[in-house]
């Protein structure tokens, strides 16, 4: 099933007005929550969370399970002053401000969309190949 949500976490109706006009499939929509289990329970090809609404137990927590499953599928983005772990850096942007994530919104989210359904795409097409060729 290809994940089309984007989560987010903290921001504010404008900066969700702003993902929703850049969405890169129509049939995308956003989650916004406010609790940080539902970005780990649900699958999703990005999620942008601002630091400075979370506590540091919801920080610690996503840090957690993104070290679990790293390398990630789906595209973290972090807004504000954050220090991400050394192992998470090549796995998770962050941008200081939601005005300077604007300015490639669109194509961040487009090649979000792209690699998650290329790699969902992969894992089917490998998932078939193992049934067909499976020995008896």
């Amino acid at each position: 099933m290809h994940a089309n949500l984007i989560a987010t976490f903290g921001l504010n109706e404008d900066e969700k007005a702003y993902i929703e006009k850049n969405l890169p499939q129509k049939e995308c929509e956003i989650m916004d929550t406010d609790e940080v289990t539902d970005i780990v329970a649900v699958s999703e090809f990005a999620v942008i969370v601002r630091a400075d609404a979370m506590s540091q137990a919801d920080i610690d927590l996503l840090y957690d399970y993104y070290g679990e499953v790293a390398p990630l599928s789906e595209t973290v983005i972090f807004i504000g002053n954050v220090m991400i772990p050394a192992k998470l850096k090549k796995h998770i942007a962050v941008y200081k401000d939601f005005d300077t994530l604007k300015e490639n919104l669109k194509y961040i989210l487009l090649s979000a969309y792209r690699r998650q359904k290329k790699s969902e795409n992969f894992s089917a097409t490998l998932g078939n190949a193992r049934g067909v060729y499976r020995t008896p």
